[in-house]
């Protein structure tokens, strides 16, 4: 997404939850945001606390970085009251971004696409230059609920770990299996599917691998070895053209 553009900063401040009194802006474009937040929302005082009613991070996510992790860790200095504005760059379709929002324990309230002038455009049939969320800590991650979700998410692992041995000895039902275990622990996990398709695949079920690494991709569009998977897969089976129209829409690459 452009950084040149003022427009763009103002689309930033026009997202803020007008119920926010005080706003802390993190980040490159830090002061223009401040600054059009000040222009839009005459109420919103400028705050020096992270754990303001809306906190704007101007620094995008991006793609194959470690910006994921970065923005985990500061999810977990916010308040469960505060509001986060973000964007990520191009690389990410609103699915793709939705998942790494997931991942650091925020819920979404709104995506929504911006071209280089940084206005809203339509997520579908445009060209956009990035995606602005608004988002707020899941009040799930504290909860019983958030424990039993890392439980089912650590057996899952274990199933994987098993079925990556299995299959590295040759034992490739057994690892399927396995695969398949894990996927009922954690059905939101991309990687159990994914290795269900490589075993298939090495199975010679190239039609069984093909649903199996649509399903990874379906939980993780921006996961690299499944993307690398279904264009494999579907060249073996003369699906290459709609491997790649599924990708573009994907909108990861």
């Amino acid at each position: 997404m452009s950084t040149e553009s003022p427009t763009f900063v103002r689309t930033i401040a026009q997202a803020m939850p007008t119920t926010c009194k005080t706003i802390h802006a993190t980040g490159a474009l830090s002061h223009e945001v401040l600054a059009a937040v000040s222009e839009y929302w005459e109420h919103a005082e400028i705050s020096e606390n992270v754990n303001a009613d809306c906190v704007v991070l101007t620094d995008p996510i991006r793609h194959k970085s470690n910006a994921q992790a970065a923005l985990n860790e500061y999810v977990q200095s916010l308040s469960d009251s505060s509001w986060l504005i973000i964007y990520s760059d191009a690389a990410y379709s609103p699915s793709g971004f939705a998942i790494v929002l997931h991942r650091c324990s925020l819920k979404v309230d709104e995506i929504f696409a911006a071209n280089m002038n940084g206005e809203r455009v339509p997520e579908i049939g445009s060209v956009y230059a990035g995606l602005v969320a608004v988002a707020r800590r899941d009040a799930y991650t504290n909860s019983s609920y958030a424990a039993r979700i890392a439980e089912n998410r650590k057996a899952s692992r274990e199933r994987c770990a098993e079925g990556e041995t299995l299959f590295a000895n040759g034992e490739y039902m057994e690892a399927a299996r396995r695969f398949a275990q894990a996927s009922t622990f954690d059905f939101r996990d991309a990687v159990p599917q994914n290795n269900l398709a490589t075993v298939m695949h090495t199975l010679g079920r190239s039609d069984d691998a093909y649903q199996h690494v649509l399903a990874a991709l379906h939980r993780d569009p921006t996961l690299e070895s499944a993307r690398e998977n279904l264009r494999v897969i579907a060249g073996e089976i003369g699906k290459s053209e709609e491997a790649e129209r599924i990708l573009s829409l994907w909108g990861v690459e």
